[in-house]
């Protein structure tokens, strides 16, 4: 498996160009050209371009990382981080740096052939969803009632739409470009898939700098295992991950994503807490007591 080749396979698949699907990633033409092309670059931009288009791959550990991919790979053989660089033909520093999740793209190429020669990329969920329907996905009626029960009151919606249920204070409209708005009290955000991340990091970056008093985010699972909510989302936010798939809405039709689901909780208190227990069948991951790295994650699982 040849991991720029399923770059580029994925993203004709989906149907995008090169510079849109870098828009999408948030990287340069020129990284996703080299990546597809030479396998060039870091595994933090190909874990950012394989997110944007939701290339996973068979074969590989479901967890958050490449990096934990690999460490979890290489126990299970009982290898030493030095025996899998021998085998590997790469340094052993390079090992651990890519264990870290800070190495470039040729080592996890050469581990992967080690460990997992025979992975493979597996069709996108959303490849196989309806090109119109990827990023029109409204909040439902009783979703949005849940959001309210939690949340009290929303004073904002940065990703609105005229044509959703959803009846925040203010809205932002595609046209507003919630991204380059200042944002403010309690958010609700069900973001554009194709920009999912994006909209999570400024959800971060508004409640760290005072700006929003809490965030809510609807977010598909897949999001929960890239480098960069490891990064702003988990021991900062609380995440509630849906036992149940959400039918959303698109042009007044009701239709299950083909993915889960999470809520993602920023500034939640222990009301907001309970409340979303209460109205979400799920999995919570309680954010850290600060925002310091290392502390434990700790898990309740709701009714």
């Amino acid at each position: 498996m040849e991991l720029g080749d399923a770059i580029r396979q994925a993203r004709t698949a989906s149907g995008l160009s090169q510079t849109t699907l870098a828009q999408r990633a948030g990287v340069s033409l020129d990284a996703v050209s080299a990546l597809e092309v030479h396998g060039a670059g870091t595994v933090r931009l190909l874990s950012a371009v394989a997110m944007a288009i939701d290339l996973r791959f068979t074969g590989l550990p479901r967890v958050r990382s490449f990096g934990d991919q690999v460490r979890i790979l290489r126990k299970r053989r009982m290898w030493s981080q030095e025996e899998l660089a021998q085998r590997a033909e790469v340094s052993a520093p390079a090992i651990v740096r890519l264990e870290r999740g800070n190495a470039r793209v040729a080592t996890l190429q050469a581990a992967l052939d080690v460990l997992a020669p025979k992975a493979r990329p597996r069709k996108s969920e959303i490849a196989r969803w309806g090109k119109g329907t990827r990023d029109v996905r409204f909040t439902p009626p009783e979703i949005w009632e849940r959001i309210v029960h939690v949340l009290g009151r929303v004073d904002l919606d940065p990703c609105g739409d005229l044509a959703s249920p959803v009846g925040a204070r203010k809205t932002f409209t595609e046209l507003d470009d919630g991204l380059t708005q200042r944002w403010f009290g309690r958010a609700y955000v069900n973001p554009p898939y194709s920009m999912a991340m994006k909209f999570t990091r400024k959800a971060y970056e508004s409640f760290a700098a005072g700006h929003c008093s809490a965030v809510m985010l609807l977010l598909p699972n897949s999001v929960l295992h890239t480098q960069a909510f490891h990064e702003f989302g988990y021991g900062k936010a609380d995440v509630f991950i849906l036992q149940d798939r959400i039918r959303f809405l698109s042009a007044n039709v009701q239709y299950k994503a083909p993915f889960g689901n999470s809520v993602v909780l920023y500034g939640a208190d222990d009301l907001m807490i309970k409340r979303t227990l209460e109205v979400f069948p799920c999995v919570h991951l309680q954010k850290a007591a600060s925002l310091g790295l290392g502390r434990p994650l700790h898990l309740r699982l709701s009714r």
